[in-house]
């Protein structure tokens, strides 16, 4: 009788764990793990078969599949962070693309600002459509994701200051030169507001893009 018992909590006892982890909510993820281990290290290993010690070597391992396979959860937000880097690196090469293929008409827009030094105008046409260029780029390679969303950030940032400091100059600009001199429109306090949306959605793709911690570590 005694060693009927025997097998059959050696039966039951694997058995156990799998229904743990089986009946788990999902959100209790992190204490079943907690829990399993607990279970896996206090089980009575078999004192006498060396075939029961293999068998319970083999029911260790099937929890542990078990635990992962309920544990593990895919990123988050996985389709926003491609939409955003896609919206936001097409809008950057778009303005890249079109200041590139008219400087001369870029730099005209940039003498109507009256405040960069005379000599410095094609240098910084060249910077802007550069660094537009490299970051609109680096958001549709997606390497790198948290980095290019921060630049990004700061670019656009960067924008939205210097449009804010020339309306409050009062300075009348016919071309914003958002895009070049394609799609002229005045400077106004609507180009300040855009700049800073695209602060906020470069603010979540940075988010989203924070490396995401493991629930299963060994």
């Amino acid at each position: 009788m005694a060693a009927a018992m025997e097998s059959v909590s050696g039966f039951l006892c694997p058995m156990t764990y799998i229904c743990l982890f089986m009946v788990a909510p999902a959100h209790f993820c992190g204490a079943s793990i907690g829990m399993a281990d607990d279970i896996v290290k206090q089980a009575p290993a078999p004192r006498h078969a060396t075939v029961r010690r293999m068998a319970d070597l083999h029911w260790r391992k099937i929890v542990l599949h078990v635990r992962f396979t309920i544990c593990y959860e895919p990123p988050k937000g996985t389709i926003m962070k491609t939409a955003l880097r896609i919206v936001l690196g097409l809008i950057l090469l778009t303005a890249s693309i079109a200041k590139l293929s008219n400087m001369s008409g870029f730099v005209a827009v940039l003498h109507s600002y009256h405040i960069f030094p005379q000599g410095l105008h094609w240098p910084a046409a060249i910077m802007i459509s550069g660094a537009e260029l490299v970051i609109g780029s680096w958001l549709f390679w997606g390497r790198h994701l948290r980095q290019a969303a921060w630049t990004s950030l700061v670019l656009h940032s960067v924008y939205a200051c210097f449009a804010a400091f020339m309306l409050l100059r009062n300075v009348p600009i016919l071309n914003c030169g958002c895009f070049g001199s394609y799609l002229a429109r005045p400077l106004s306090w609507m180009t300040v507001g855009q700049n800073l949306v695209l602060v906020a959605l470069s603010l979540l793709l940075a988010r989203l893009a924070r490396p995401v911690r493991s629930l299963y570590t060994r």
